[in-house]
């Protein structure tokens, strides 16, 4: 889906301002995979500068995964900032990231914008608090709940069947 935007193109103000929410249902984007809650909210600052737009895009989103140290559920906030220029001039120049090249400036991309700035900036790890202990290696204990747990370990050398090797 597009937002058009030409009166804005035709009009003599160089800089708009948007301000809205997206359901996850609304991205062209696949997001499936991504524990989304709605609603995605967005704030953009679109700047006319030649034939281009320049577009600052904020936005702010809640994902609702597991911890991935101890499995407990873990929601977080995330709030992400980018700046992207969109063009339907294609230079050379254009082959960075942060260019979007369209057919037409009137027909703004918008969904496409908020989504793709909420695919890259989902924290590759996800964690119930900053300081989460994770599940005992061993037995599978919850660190977090029972953090005096322990288990005596012998002594166990991984080289030792390599103790051997060299002798006749």
């Amino acid at each position: 889906m597009r937002t058009d935007i030409s009166e804005f193109l035709r009009g003599s103000e160089v800089h708009k301002h948007l301000v809205g929410s997206l359901q996850k249902e609304d991205s062209p984007l696949k997001v499936d995979g991504l524990s989304l809650m709605d609603p995605i909210e967005y704030e953009m600052d679109i700047y006319k500068v030649d034939r281009d737009l320049e577009v600052d895009v904020e936005v702010r989103y809640t994902l609702d995964q597991r911890c991935d140290r101890c499995l407990q559920p873990a929601r977080r906030e995330i709030r992400s900032e980018s700046h992207v220029v969109v063009t339907a001039n294609v230079t050379e120049e254009d082959e960075d990231d942060d260019v979007l090249v369209v057919e037409s400036l009137e027909e703004f991309p918008l969904e496409e914008l908020v989504f793709s700035q909420v695919i890259t900036s989902v924290p590759t790890k996800i964690l119930c608090k900053d300081d989460c202990k994770g599940l005992c290696p061993v037995c599978g204990v919850d660190l977090n709940k029972h953090p005096d747990h322990e288990h005596e370990q012998p002594e166990i050398n991984p080289f030792e069947s390599l103790k051997n090797l060299f002798e006749k």
